[in-house]
């Protein structure tokens, strides 16, 4: 019944159990024109295309929850909740990232590229965990930086622990230390707070690369990219890749704001 469905262990992790969501890999593909204005090579990696659910990086990690969650009702053979805090920032949800570590080391080999950084957004620290655990086991030499979109001084300490703790209860060889853990706030007044410089940058990534952002993650995370481009904490002339976590319901959801904020309206 769960090969009928999509039930699969994971080749990167023995005896994991996973439910399939999405084709796979996601498109890993370059930002041409904003790479030429930028003076960095900047590569985006299309979770936001994933077929399920309008995409994105929880899709990812879900695939492993729910495999868990299946597997554990097998054990159970009875009906209870399977509780998944915001952000699917537990050790299972950290894997769909870990693995997404492994996808991105085969595309960049395949691309003949060298990327000195992976940007994304960082809310509740999955995500990130999953980057800087799976960067170690992969091999990939990118530093991985998180843009704070809510702003948390808590949130560094929070990845930390994820990577330990799914390193534990999956055996993971790796050593990760504060050190590893980059983050930059570019929340913008807090969570979910729209603005007028955060609008501009909808518009002009759509104009520019035909790809959408949303306002409250990857938007906030390509304006900290920009940023720190800016302030040469990311050199001209380096390869970046940006992480698209998805978010395209968030964007009917603020609809009318954004619009009001594209024509100057308070």
């Amino acid at each position: 019944m769960f090969n009928e469905l999509g039930f699969q262990g994971m080749h990167v992790f023995k005896d994991v159990p996973k439910f399939s969501f999405f084709h796979k890999p996601t498109l890993l593909e370059k930002l041409e024109k904003l790479s030429g204005e930028l003076g960095v090579e900047v590569y985006v990696k299309r979770d936001d295309a994933i077929e399920f659910a309008m995409g994105g990086n929880k899709v990812k990690k879900l695939e492993f929850i729910v495999g868990e969650a299946l597997a554990n009702e097998l054990e159970r053979k009875g009906a209870k909740p399977y509780v998944i805090p915001l952000g699917r920032a537990i050790p299972t949800g950290v894997l769909g990232y870990v693995e997404a570590s492994f996808e991105i080391a085969k595309q960049v080999e395949e691309l003949g590229i060298k990327p000195k950084y992976i940007v994304h957004a960082s809310g509740f620290g999955g995500t990130q965990a999953g980057l800087v655990l799976g960067s170690k086991l992969a091999k990939l030499e990118a530093k991985i930086i998180g843009i704070d979109i809510i702003g948390k001084p808590e949130l560094p300490q929070k990845i930390l622990e994820l990577t330990r703790e799914a390193s534990e209860k999956y055996g993971f060889k790796a050593n990760v230390e504060s050190k590893d853990i980059i983050v930059y706030d570019y929340s913008f007044g807090g969570y979910g707070v729209l603005s007028e410089k955060i609008t501009k940058i909808i518009v002009d990534v759509a104009r520019t690369e035909g790809l959408l952002l949303d306002p409250v993650y990857t938007a906030k995370a390509f304006a900290g990219l920009l940023d720190l481009i800016g302030k040469g904490v990311i050199e001209q002339g380096s390869q970046v890749i940006f992480i698209h976590t998805g978010g395209y319901p968030i964007i009917f959801q603020h609809g009318e704001e954004m619009f009001k904020l594209m024509k100057g309206e308070s």
